[in-house]
């Protein structure tokens, strides 16, 4: 799922649907996708209306969701690439093309059914 996971409204339900399509060593990768804090969420959510708004596309501000970390509790997930990690901020500012968003895998639970 790359820059996608932002554009539909029940991001745990497609999870869940995903995860019964996937085998048992299945994963599921989620690049290019913001995920917030509680805390973070209404300044992002003012960023992009602000940004739909400039680009005369402020209807598109009602097909946006913003993911939150909450959003994972209940799977297990890793992280396989952290934006805030200093090394990774240090290449960004050198002008790698490393991106500002994180890369989570998703798999099945331990024990849990196929």
């Amino acid at each position: 799922m790359a820059s996608c996971a932002q554009y539909f409204a029940n991001f745990p339900a497609l999870l869940n649907r995903l995860l019964e399509l996937l085998s048992s060593e299945g994963e599921i990768h989620v690049l290019d996708t913001p995920f917030y804090s509680a805390t973070e969420l209404v300044a992002a959510r003012e960023r992009t209306n602000a940004y739909y708004q400039q680009q005369g596309a402020s209807a598109m501000q009602d097909h946006y969701f913003h993911r939150t970390w909450a959003e994972l509790q209940g799977h297990q997930y890793d992280i396989k690439y952290k934006p805030n990690a200093l090394a990774n901020r240090l290449k960004r500012k050198l002008g790698s093309a490393m991106s500002p968003f994180p890369w989570l895998t998703i798999r099945h639970q331990m024990g849990s059914e196929e």
